[in-house]
Parts: structure tokens; sequence; C-alpha cells
């Protein structure tokens, strides 16, 4: 029997909404614009979860690190590697540039990570956490928890997700992402290189940020409910 797939524990990603053609979204053709290497191209037509679907409109393709996929409202890359934000930017920029005429609603950058925590329940940690805030929630034993916030910035709309990890018990899931409006143009262009090269340092330092505060919260939560014993 084939080995059990063990999800990556931390996944990173550029997420770009509008009017997607997913047919055009092939390997092949990512290799005659330059956004993968040959290697990359053999790679990714070996992969077995490689699949493209009509019925669904959907393409997927990719090679470890780096995993495309569009759908006709969405297109995205992944990585598990936080070393390849860099390379996912290029592509992203190398892609839209070249598909000029794709009208693009937002784009966002996300990161997902399972994180350590001092605590060795996080399940009753963030419900018990959830019923303080005296919302009228239920209690009881908790199956999990799942808190999600959008805010809306400046500039941007943020949404952070907090839960569980499934990898243990002493661990938590946090989703962060910033979703911003494409601009109107009036050639109707706009470089999406452009806006993500713009944004993304800010990204970079305000996830840190949100995933050290939450970790150190939990922790601190921790350290008191043991001291309350």
């Amino acid at each position: 029997m084939p080995e059990a797939v063990v999800p990556p524990r931390d996944s990173y990603f550029v997420v770009v909404s509008g009017a997607m053609n997913p047919a055009i979204h092939n390997p092949q053709w990512y290799r005659v614009i330059g956004a993968i290497d040959e290697t990359e191209l053999q790679a990714s037509l070996k992969i077995l979860s490689n699949s493209t679907t009509s019925f669904s409109s959907q393409v997927q393709f990719g090679s470890p690190p780096l995993n495309v996929a569009c759908q006709p409202e969405q297109w995205w890359i992944q990585s598990s590697d936080a070393g390849s934000w860099p390379r996912m930017l290029v592509v992203a920029s190398l892609v839209f540039a070249r598909l000029k005429e794709t009208p693009l609603i937002s784009f966002g950058l996300l990161a997902q990570r399972h994180i350590e925590t001092d605590t060795s329940d996080i399940k009753s940690l963030l419900a018990a956490s959830l019923i303080e805030l005296n919302l009228g929630l239920p209690s009881g034993k908790s199956t999990g928890s799942n808190i999600i916030l959008s805010v809306v910035e400046q500039d941007y709309e943020a949404t952070t997700s907090i839960q569980p990890s499934n990898f243990s018990e002493r661990s938590v899931f946090v989703l962060y992402q910033r979703q911003h409006e494409v601009p109107k143009a009036p050639s109707g262009y706009v470089d999406l290189g452009v806006l993500l090269k713009a944004r993304f340092d800010q990204y970079l330092s305000g996830s840190a940020q949100v995933f050290t505060d939450i970790v150190a919260a939990v922790n601190a939560r921790a350290a008191k409910r043991q001291s309350n014993g």
C-alpha cells in the first residue's frame, strides 16, 4: 500500500482573484514563459496529484516545493517552505504580466502554521478562553474551537484564524491573511508584480507579529491555568 501523505506543517500562499481561464495554466505554458525550468516541468508532469478536470474546470500542478492551482475565479501558488516566498512572488508577477487581459479583483498573501505551545491540551484552553468572554457560549468538554476574526485596515482586510492543530494536543493552528483590492486603471492593466512588491514586506513583518503574539498569549494562559491548579 502507498504511504499516507502527511500534510505540511506550514503553508504559504499568494492568491489572486479574478476572471481566470484554467485552461491556460498548465506546466508547459509556465515553462514557455520562464516561470519554471525544465527540471520542474518534468517533475510536474510525473507527480500523480497533478490533474486537470474539465468537469470542474480546475487545474493543479507542481513539484516540491511549489504548487500552482487555478479555478475560474481564483489562482494561487503555494509552498510549504517560507524560503519560497521570493520565488512565489516572481512566478505570480510573471504569470499575470503575460495575462494582461485577465480582469483582476483582489490579491492576498496568506500563511498558515502549526505551532507548538506550552499547554498540553490546546482544545480545552481555546474553549475556556472563548467561554471567559461571556458571550453566552455553551460550556462543557471541548472537542475543538475555531476562532476567526476579519478586520478592515487602511488598504486591506486581515483575517486571522486560530484552532487546535491536528498535529498534536500541544500545537495551535494559526492562519493569517491580508487581502488587497486591485485598483482600477484607465488602461485596464495593473502590474500585479508592483503591487505584491509594495505589500510583501509589511505582510511578512505583520504575520510574524501575529504568530508571535498568539503563541505568547496561549502560553500565558497555560501558565495561569497551571498556577491556579
